[in-house]
């Protein structure tokens, strides 16, 4: 059993119950979270530590099951790094992404990650949701009914990426604290608190 083990059972162990309040935030696509992460570690180790604990999203171990010893796919770049959870036989394009920078803080440094789904994805989201929307509710209005289904059985289609969208946010909300719980065992930190994205951490 590595050590790496050990602090997943312990990050689940520690975010076992969500209440359903805490899950439906993320039902909107731009919810953010922020935090701060201090550490002991100098900020190169840290970003060292980090890519030593993520598998590259490319990787054949990220397309069909979730991996105790590799739970999180990623990259570390000069001072950034992103991460996201691995699940079984599902892809993340809907869940949330944790990217962050890291900088020197006294004898250590600090993570400043933030906690959301992709930007882009985001944008696409509400793209595909409202042309979609709005390509059924045409084809309800000018197209004549194919038997034996009336003509509002075009909403189903949206309907159905709407009922898909809201499952996956709300099962994998706890990916936002998962991430967060992740990084802090990964660096050994000692204090996490929430930031906000134009100010100083100190």
């Amino acid at each position: 059993m590595n050590e790496r083990d050990t602090l997943l059972r312990r990050s689940r162990t520690t975010l076992a119950g969500m209440h359903f309040r805490e899950r439906i935030v993320w039902l909107n696509p731009f919810h953010t979270e922020h935090v701060t992460i201090r550490t002991d570690l100098a900020a190169d180790a840290c970003l060292e530590v980090l890519r030593a604990a993520i598998v590259s999203r490319y990787s054949p171990r990220t397309w069909f099951a979730a991996d105790d010893q590799w739970p999180v796919m990623g990259a570390v770049s000069g001072k950034t790094f992103w991460i996201q959870r691995i699940h079984t036989l599902e892809r993340p394009w809907l869940l949330q992404q944790g990217t962050g920078v890291v900088e020197p803080d006294g004898s250590g440094s600090v993570a400043r990650v933030r906690i959301a789904m992709k930007p882009v994805n985001a944008v696409l989201v509400v793209a595909v949701g409202v042309i979609s929307s709005v390509a059924a509710l045409i084809a309800a209005l000018w197209s004549p009914p194919f038997a034996p289904w009336p003509s509002i059985a075009w909403a189903l289609w949206p309907l159905a990426g709407l009922a898909k969208y809201s499952t996956d946010r709300l099962w994998w909300a706890g990916d936002a604290r998962y991430l967060q719980q992740f990084t802090v065992d990964a660096l050994g930190a000692s204090q996490r608190r929430p930031w906000h994205p134009y100010q100083s951490a100190s």
